[in-house]
């Protein structure tokens, strides 16, 4: 009963912190993100039936219930190996996984500055918090260089989009104007002077 009572508390701490980050995060998962999630609403519920049958000695059963639990998360590392590669364009699959994150909610983000009237975001979006679908593909070119200073000389890969998009608009917003801007969220009143 404790294995099933783990299982499920892993599982659907999973689920309610993906939901978390989309309600209150704003971020939209692309499809392979949602069809990755079966294996956790699954095991979900067989977690609870390993728990009760377990509970009537059963454990036979639970037996069965734990071994379909890990063939499905066992697929879905499967599917998961598969979408890191739809992510770093080792091979294609569908666009909306890797479309880039250029309107990042984080400090200095580009939607960290949008507008908004009344909670709502006074944009070309209609009032809709602009997602992931809203963004263009952003390629990048992921070079191989070991870093000296992490383990096995690992670097993140996950933080190209939205590391790359935040120097790359205030680039461009230098070069038009001129101006040495040194800060971001860059606003109107810096590209005025009033600030």
């Amino acid at each position: 009963m404790l294995i099933s009572s783990l299982l499920f508390t892993g599982a659907a701490g999973t689920v309610l912190t993906a939901h978390a980050f989309e309600i209150l995060g704003g971020y939209l998962p692309c499809h392979l993100c949602l069809i990755e999630r079966y294996a956790y609403y699954f095991a979900i519920l067989a977690s609870i039936a390993a728990f009760f049958a377990a509970r009537a000695e059963k454990d036979d059963v639970a037996r069965i219930i734990f071994l379909l639990v890990a063939l499905a998360f066992l697929g879905n590392a499967a599917l998961g190996f598969y979408h890191s590669g739809v992510e770093w364009k080792w091979w294609p699959g569908p666009t909306e996984c890797s479309g880039g994150s250029t309107i990042q909610w984080g400090e200095g983000g580009l939607a960290g500055s949008l507008a908004t009237i009344n909670g709502w975001v006074s944009s070309k979006t209609n009032g809709k918090i602009p997602t992931i679908l809203d963004t263009p593909t952003i390629p990048v070119d992921v070079l191989e260089l070991a870093d000296d200073h992490a383990p096995y000389g690992l670097r993140g890969v996950g933080e190209a989009p939205t590391l790359s998009s935040t120097p790359a608009v205030l680039a461009a917003i230098r070069s038009a104007t001129g101006l040495e801007l040194n800060r971001t969220p860059v606003r109107p009143e810096h590209l005025t002077g009033t600030a």
